[in-house]
């Protein structure tokens, strides 16, 4: 079975690590990035079947980024946290 693909997006790299490893733990397969930005361009080259973010991040928020998503890949489940 494949395991599910996760992307955590969070602008304090310690919170990313913390999630990312936790989530591996689980089986998961977990990539985490440290901005929107990050995220939005990792999307182009990577499948996720599930983006968690931190819904308050610096450049670009959380809800911000959900928009993107949503236009672009309204197949990928979004969690705000």
């Amino acid at each position: 079975m494949t395991p599910i693909r996760v992307m955590i997006v969070d602008d304090d790299p310690a919170e990313c690590s913390l999630l990312e490893a936790s989530m591996r733990a689980q089986g998961f397969a977990a990539s985490a990035v440290t901005s929107a930005e990050a995220a939005l361009e990792l999307l182009l080259s990577s499948d996720f079947d599930v983006v968690v973010t931190d819904l308050n991040m610096k450049a670009m928020s959380g809800i911000q980024l959900c928009e993107h998503l949503v236009a672009a890949h309204p197949d990928v489940a979004v969690v705000l946290v």
